[in-house]
């Protein structure tokens, strides 16, 4: 749920920050922001050059941080519950 509200925040800042008509709806910006968060980049949508592509690569490494943060606090969860499982029996 985390990586939703993370991707709805970037969808809001695209549509308030960048100023062209490709992201000019909230579907085309939360779609352009899954679409950069998960660094699987289709390019049907481009931000403008200069200022504006940094900002889509910035998403796209903390999309990629985050997730990695995810699956080690996931691995993390399943591994304490494995340990106090074995300890119990």
């Amino acid at each position: 749920m985390l990586h939703v509200i993370e991707v709805v925040v970037w969808a809001v800042a695209y549509l308030l920050l960048v100023p062209i008509t490709s992201l000019d709806t909230f579907e085309k910006a939360t779609y352009f922001s899954v679409v950069t968060f998960t660094t699987l980049g289709y390019g049907d949508i481009t931000l403008p050059e200069h200022e504006w592509r940094m900002l889509s690569g910035i998403e796209a490494l903390n999309g990629i941080l985050l997730v990695g943060w995810t699956t080690a606090f996931l691995f993390a969860v399943v591994q304490r519950s494995w340990s106090e499982s074995a300890r119990s029996r």
